[in-house]
């Protein structure tokens, strides 16, 4: 037990120590789209909880880790982005990137709290709703953003949703998080052909909503915790599964 956690913590600090190498070195290339460097983090980081939930032993090592990985993390951002030649070097190439103390300090709480909650709280078989809300949040908030930057023309009406979203984005939350959660769900689960296609597309739809709602950046809150718990009342009430 104490050898596979071990190796989980190993596993996690290799992966996002190539997620951050990785994108601060495209960064540099001549072009590159700082939009796409900022949700390469946001999909890249909701795709590793799959590791904190298959790569640990125990729960509490998996919560803890992501509690010591994301917390301190949103803290040594804020105070490395007070260092003028750090700032100008990496924080500026990334959009927005004053959220991004705000942003870590969220996803600590939501990753461990939903692996603490679902996986500590109810068993090994409720981890695959942890991963629901996590994966829908990642990939559609994503391309949400990314697609409806650039192709968005029809605003969503204010209120009550939030200023700037748009039709064209929220359909790309909705036909891009369904089947990464339908492909999720494939491989972590075994309901039904239907119960994938209907569950995954009720969730997706749920996420979208959500986020269309959300104001302030606290979709990495609002999205995976609605996601997950919605999805966990739908299989207590025996809609998918």
């Amino acid at each position: 037990m104490v050898e596979k956690d071990l190796a989980g913590i190993l596993i996690i600090i290799i992966y996002y120590g190539a997620v951050v190498g990785g994108n601060i070195l495209l960064g540099f290339v001549p072009g590159y789209p700082p939009e796409i460097v900022r949700k390469s983090y946001h999909i890249l980081g909701s795709l590793s909880i799959f590791l904190f939930l298959y790569v640990f032993e125990t729960w509490y090592v998996s919560a803890a880790t992501a509690a010591v990985l994301f917390l301190p993390g949103s803290y040594l951002s804020y105070v490395l982005r007070q260092i003028p030649w750090i700032k100008s070097k990496f924080f500026d190439r990334i959009p927005r990137e004053s959220q991004i103390p705000q942003q870590l300090f969220y996803a600590g709480i939501v990753f461990s709290g939903l692996i603490a909650f679902f996986w500590g709280g109810l068993g090994p078989g409720w981890k695959y709703h942890v991963a629901t809300g996590i994966v829908v949040w990642g990939v559609g908030d994503a391309a949400a953003a990314l697609l409806g930057k650039k192709y968005g023309k029809r605003n969503l009406p204010q209120p009550p949703f939030d200023e700037g979203k748009s039709l064209e984005g929220f359909l790309a939350f909705v036909l891009t998080s369904w089947p990464a959660l339908i492909v999720s769900w494939y491989f972590m689960t075994d309901i039904s052909p239907g119960g994938l296609l209907a569950g995954a597309f009720i969730l997706s739809l749920a996420g979208g909503v959500v986020e269309a709602l959300t104001k302030k950046g606290l979709d990495t809150l609002t999205i995976p915790l609605t996601v997950s718990f919605l999805s966990a009342l739908m299989a207590l009430m025996g809609l998918h599964g």
